[in-house]
């Protein structure tokens, strides 16, 4: 098995086994069902002692401060029942509000015994993301889907055939050979490639080194290329978005950037939700961060009398309210080289 495969697999397996320890934590210490403990028996087969630790220790830190913080600044209280809710159609289900995964990203559904006065029922979601990373994105969309929206599709989408065309011509890729598979070559030969000659190097051997070099030059300069050649791509998918936002009236683009990157909406409201962030764990100590996706984000676009983009780096638009970034969108690859694109929204650094 591709071990870039069995890496997406495992933080699946992360992923899944940290959502279901979250619920388990939340619930008191106890699953919610037989199912529930079935299916994380499941996840965690998969997975090492040392990945077990870590995610569970996030995911008590995470359930702590999510009880926590409803308990203590929003008036609800006392844990009722708990809901894994990632699947489509689980909100409906459990909650029997009309509510799908395209309007609201919760993956846990928790009701409280107390609510306050202000809130229409005792449900609310939480939205878990699980990583080391510190700059975590909210919502992300197809270029061509966000494009049409934006009024860029055409053009956005006309660009990435010509460079993918293009970066499939400069190293001799069949139009036959799936994205995948183009990316696993290009991965699969540069690492083997790349590990090679660090083993020679770290051994000394300075002379088979070099001509290890020589002898996989043209590996290991794909790799070099198709990076610098995705860059280029997500660079000049930006400017087409930069440009399609700067021409939108001020009152159109706050409704889009509300709608689109924030969900906020009718349906948002009728099921609020928090996002709930855990790092480290195992033999780091486990933190986590919970936070309301519209809060101030929400209010300095709703409320913003000027609203700018500025162009950051090579694949980011920044999003200004009244001369203050709230948040930037990145233009990306869903994976590599020759795979479709996305535009997502990331907000500030935790």
């Amino acid at each position: 098995m591709d071990s870039l495969n069995e890496a997406s697999r495992d933080n699946v397996h992360r992923g899944a086994y940290n959502e279901s320890r979250f619920a388990f934590h939340v619930n008191g210490g106890k699953h919610i069902n037989s199912e529930h403990k079935k299916q994380e028996e499941h996840h965690k087969s998969k997975l090492s002692p040392k990945d077990h630790k870590e995610q569970d220790d996030r995911a008590k830190d995470m359930a702590h401060h999510f009880i926590q913080h409803h308990e203590e600044h929003e008036g609800y209280k006392g844990v009722d029942k708990v809901h894994i809710t990632a699947k489509p159609g689980d909100i409906k289900k459990h909650t029997g509000l009309d509510i799908s995964h395209r309007d609201n990203p919760s993956d846990v559904v928790v009701k409280f015994k107390k609510k306050p006065a202000s809130a229409p029922h005792h449900y609310v979601g939480a939205s878990l993301k699980s990583s080391h990373q510190k700059n975590i994105s909210f919502h992300a969309g197809g270029t061509e889907t966000l494009g049409k929206k934006i009024g860029i599709h055409k053009e956005a989408m006309k660009t990435v055939k010509d460079r993918h065309s293009d970066l499939r011509k400069k190293m001799k890729i069949p139009e036959s050979h799936s994205a995948k598979a183009a990316q696993d070559h290009i991965k699969k030969n540069y690492r083997v490639h790349t590990d090679k000659a660090a083993e020679l190097k770290k051994e000394g051997r300075h002379i088979a080194h070099a001509n290890y070099i020589k002898k996989h030059k043209k590996a290991l300069s794909d790799h070099k290329m198709a990076v610098e050649h995705t860059q280029r791509t997500n660079e000049l998918l930006r400017n087409h978005v930069h440009n399609g936002y700067k021409k939108m009236h001020i009152d159109h683009v706050k409704n889009h950037l509300i709608k689109n990157y924030l969900k906020a909406s009718d349906k948002h409201n009728s099921l609020p939700y928090k996002k709930v962030h855990g790092m480290g764990g195992g033999d780091k100590e486990a933190v986590s961060h919970v936070h309301d996706p519209h809060g101030h984000m929400l209010s300095s676009i709703r409320d913003a009398k000027k609203i700018e983009f500025k162009k950051h780096g090579h694949d980011k638009t920044e999003v200004h309210a009244d001369g203050k970034k709230v948040f930037h969108l990145r233009t990306k690859h869903n994976g590599g080289p020759l795979y479709s694109t996305k535009i997502q929204a990331e907000g500030q650094k935790e």
